[in-house]
């Protein structure tokens, strides 16, 4: 649970961009260190807490309609990856970003089509619209 916890804050940290969960999170991983540090097997869920910490997390923000086959692809294609440090965050076109979150403020769609913008550590390649070009951006 405690490992759940702070995993659960590191999440709610990043979609949002309030630090007061970074510092729960830390706090609580810190409580813990001694005890990863002697006995890592049994820490295996508290780890991936620490792993998500220390490396932050690939952010993917997909802006498109949920239902239509073309999002539904893009969706797809990340979904089949195995990104463990992956935050996901769909916004339907025309929805005011900045509600949604923090972190889509300035992100649109491109000509109408399903657009995807795949960042790390809050820096963000250009965007992209096709299977092809997500593809190639999550192998990096």
């Amino acid at each position: 649970g405690h490992a759940m916890s702070v995993q659960l804050l590191l999440r709610v940290q990043h979609l949002t961009g309030d630090d007061d969960y970074h510092g729960r999170a830390e706090k609580a991983l810190r409580i813990y260190h001694d005890a990863m540090t002697e006995q890592p097997f049994g820490f295996a869920h508290l780890l991936c807490a620490l792993d998500f910490y220390l490396t932050k997390p690939k952010e993917i923000f997909v802006i498109g309609d949920r239902q239509a086959a073309d999002t539904r692809q893009l969706l797809g294609a990340i979904q089949r990856r195995y990104l463990p440090n992956l935050t996901l965050q769909l916004a339907e076109p025309g929805a005011a970003p900045r509600n949604i979150s923090p972190l889509l403020e300035g992100k649109a769609q491109i000509d109408g089509k399903p657009t995807v913008y795949v960042c790390h550590n809050y820096t963000c390649s250009a965007p992209v619209t096709n299977c092809t070009e997500l593809e190639r951006l999550l192998e990096n």
